[in-house]
């Protein structure tokens, strides 16, 4: 049976030999392909950001206005990530970069910001 890619911590392994879990800062509301915490590639530093418009649409890297692509680093929250790019509707997904900006480790499940105004304000249907 092959390696799981998503090993579970294990207490009696030095915490050098521990596979890399997101901190609670930043990315542990990412999940990964099977619906889980996404977990980082150790080599991996930042996130380059994709999106794609609409469901049959082409994924495009979103770039800087000098034409470089975008990168967020991988301590980015849910509401820092809705208040970068939640006036732009569509799905993104987060790809793991390494230093050299190759991909590194599977990218997190891909994020829908259609309604946004709904989920950067869920308070605002309290209020009802």
């Amino acid at each position: 049976m092959p390696d799981d890619p998503h090993p579970m911590p294990d207490p009696n392994r030095p915490d050098a030999q521990q596979p890399t879990v997101a901190k609670s800062r930043g990315t542990a509301w990412l999940l990964d392909a099977r619906g889980r915490r996404f977990r980082r590639h150790p080599e991996a530093i930042s996130f380059i950001v994709m999106h794609q418009a609409h469901e049959g649409a082409l994924w495009r890297k979103l770039t800087l206005p000098d034409g470089s692509p975008l990168r967020l680093p991988l301590t980015i929250t849910r509401a820092e990530f809705i208040a970068m790019l939640g006036d732009t509707p569509g799905s993104y997904q987060l790809n793991p970069l390494n230093q050299h900006g190759q991909q590194r480790g599977d990218p997190p499940q891909r994020i829908d910001l259609h309604n946004t105004v709904a989920i950067a304000s869920p308070a605002a249907d309290c209020s009802r």
